[in-house]
């Protein structure tokens, strides 16, 4: 007997939101594997492309003050697509995450995050 009165049966228990599951079906569950892992998404060309993009926002100040005024790296994603820049977004999430980075910003704050990633591309190539 556990301490919830009944039998646990060496069952381990994950709770995700208001559902108990047992912890072998977890990674279905909570949303681990929504994302795709660096090795299977990211291959070199659209680094390469992600970085050329982000090396223009310290080049150009329209680009920074446009990215200035975004705050999630969809919109990010956008407008690297409207200046001819092509990278999937989850490329752009997964390097947000690789440099520990959330892919979202308060306003005013987004340039500055995609100089930070911009900074570690040594890390990516």
């Amino acid at each position: 007997m556990d301490w919830r009165g009944g039998a646990s049966r060496g069952r381990r228990w994950h709770h995700v939101g208001s559902r108990r599951l047992p912890t072998e079906k977890r990674g279905r569950y909570d949303g681990c594997d929504r994302l795709p892992r660096m090795s299977d998404t990211l291959d070199r060309a659209e680094l390469e492309q992600l970085f050329t993009f982000l090396a223009r926002i310290q080049q150009e100040p329209p680009l920074r003050e446009q990215l200035n005024q975004v705050q999630t790296a969809l919109e990010v994603s956008e407008i690297a697509r409207l200046s001819g820049h092509s990278f999937h977004l989850e490329t752009l999430i997964a390097v947000f995450d690789r440099c520990q980075e959330q892919p979202f910003a308060r306003e005013g704050l987004m340039d500055e995050k995609l100089i930070r990633v911009h900074l570690r591309r040594e890390s990516f190539l």
